[in-house]
């Protein structure tokens, strides 16, 4: 932290309201600059009611130093941003942060559903039942493994059903939000995505206002390619992925499911020649970047899916 005469300032102090109005009170206001690191949204509350100037730095940015420390971070984080070069992260409102925190966590769980799923096949291999298909998907494979002396299975079996069941309850909650969330409904209008897709992608984005172009927000979830210069040589190469991972993945899976629901689109229609051309993979980050645009186009024209504009 920069005091005013733009010297470092270097204390230590527990993480806590009481002891940052204690030992930062007295340089308020001046600015204050801190990795975005996983819970910087109590501490730049915290800085904020201080009156603090809060500058969060996008560590993923800047490159990482072969020599690492906490003062060696702070006098470069310092230095980036008396450069004007300091890359920040963006601080979203408090509802858009409560909504990241419920797509996140159906995000999570679903992650976790999986594994489990896999664990199960895995066990049952090793018991000897060789499954084409995981059991775990109907009620008659669940009362099957139930009859399996084998209590690991039995135990996943359990974790997985109390998992499946938060999921629903989450899914609820969601499709309940997007009644009263316009720019979800709008999104629902494309053919493939449901509350929790178009809630995820609103909760990542924020505001598709503070992006002026398509290709902005494309290179904010990472869907724009590479590019190799070299005096009048010119190549483009794999997507950057030097951006929001959470929007990248939904945007990809989005792509899929607009593919199988609505294979007469535009859209759909590109994905194909792509796949043709490119291969299914690229085709389909390729398609994902076109429905974000879709998207970001629909919501600063109140504007419905078009399936062929």
């Amino acid at each position: 932290m920069p005091d005013e005469a733009g010297n470092l300032v270097e204390k230590r102090f527990r993480t806590s309201p009481k002891s940052f109005r204690r030992a930062l009170a007295r340089y308020a206001p001046c600015p204050v600059i801190l990795e975005c690191v996983g819970f910087y949204r109590p501490v730049t509350t915290w800085l904020m009611e201080l009156r603090m100037d809060v500058h969060v730095a996008n560590v993923a940015r800047i490159p990482k130093p072969k020599v690492k420390t906490d003062k060696k971070d702070a006098r470069h984080l310092l230095k980036l941003w008396r450069g004007d070069t300091l890359p920040e992260s963006y601080l979203p409102p408090d509802d858009v942060h409560q909504l990241r925190d419920l797509t996140r966590h159906r995000i999570y769980l679903a992650n976790e559903v999986r594994r489990f799923k896999g664990k199960i096949k895995h066990d049952l291999y090793k018991h000897g039942h060789f499954v084409d298909t995981n059991p775990v998907n109907s009620q008659k494979g669940r009362t099957w493994i139930d009859s399996l002396a084998a209590p690991e299975i039995a135990s996943s079996k359990r974790v997985w059903e109390t998992l499946q069941r938060e999921i629903d309850d989450l899914q609820s909650r969601l499709e309940a939000i997007t009644t009263t969330n316009p720019h979800a409904q709008r999104l629902m209008t494309i053919p493939g995505i449901g509350a929790y897709t178009a809630l995820v992608v609103l909760a990542e984005v924020g505001d598709f206002a503070r992006f002026e172009t398509g290709d902005q927000v494309a290179s904010y979830a990472g869907l724009t390619p590479s590019i190799h210069q070299s005096g009048d040589n010119c190549r483009t190469g794999q997507i950057t992925k030097q951006g929001n991972p959470t929007l990248r993945f939904i945007l990809v899976e989005a792509a899929h499911s607009h593919v199988r629901h609505c294979p007469g689109s535009a859209i759909s229609q590109r994905h194909r020649r792509l796949a043709e051309k490119k291969g299914a993979g690229r085709a389909a980050v390729a398609t994902a970047r076109q429905l974000l645009t879709v998207m970001k186009a629909m919501i600063d024209k109140n504007e419905d899916f078009q399936v062929n504009p």
